[in-house]
């Protein structure tokens, strides 16, 4: 959501200390867990050309299904 659909985005080179997202993302996305918000790529720009392998375009309904369950769980 927001500014953070910029994490996907390929090509990053984050200095050596840094977390590289492109990095973590990949891993996730292996398991179909990348959801992009289409609103706010097209706000920032970002075309699915230029975005990691894998995320899925979605939108806010996506992510609030998503999490819904979290909800639901233990509060610790």
């Amino acid at each position: 959501m927001a500014d953070a659909v910029l994490g996907a985005k390929k090509g990053q080179q984050a200095p050596q200390r840094y977390c590289n997202a492109d990095r973590i993302l990949k891993r996730v996305a292996g398991k179909g867990g990348v959801h992009l918000c289409g609103g706010c790529m097209d706000a920032r720009g970002i075309a699915a050309s230029e975005t990691m392998d894998n995320p899925e375009r979605s939108a806010l309904d996506a992510f609030a299904e998503a999490t819904a369950p979290a909800a639901k769980g233990p509060v610790c």
